[in-house]
């Protein structure tokens, strides 16, 4: 078992983690550099006794429309939130549409995270983890 050690907190532990020219994936999700900001490996996984992106108190119910944004770019994931949007049908596409032009947070729980999620083909772990990497984002 590894960890990822951080100034922010530390993330793991993880089966594997592979490093790849943007990103480390871990266990098969996804951290990008841009948003780890310093960070070590260490295979002593006693520095993280219970998997931070896997506790709910550690994942934020909130973050800034700014840094979900930053986030999703950083996965090669924004550019696909128009199309998903548009392949929702009505009223969820509307109201999608609006909260994603509109609002200035978004919330874990909210219906667009819920609807957006699978056609973007993230998982609830990966939603997570993106929240967790986008509160990181300065």
């Amino acid at each position: 078992m590894s960890v990822i050690i951080r100034d922010a907190g530390n993330i793991g532990p993880f089966k594997s983690i592979v490093t790849m020219d943007d990103r480390l994936v871990c266990d098969g999700t996804d951290y990008p550099f841009a948003v780890l900001g310093s960070y070590s490996i260490s295979s002593d996984d006693s520095q993280a006794p219970t998997p931070v992106a896997t506790r709910a108190a550690d994942v934020p119910a909130e973050i800034t429309m700014r840094r979900a944004r930053l986030a999703l770019l950083s996965i090669g994931k924004l550019s696909a939130v128009d199309a998903a949007i548009d392949a929702l049908s009505e009223p969820a596409k509307s109201q999608a549409r609006i909260e994603w032009e509109y609002s200035s947070a978004v919330k874990r729980n909210q219906p667009l995270v819920q609807a957006l999620a699978p056609a973007l083909g993230l998982s609830s772990a990966q939603i997570d983890a993106l929240f967790i990497a986008a509160e990181a984002i300065p």
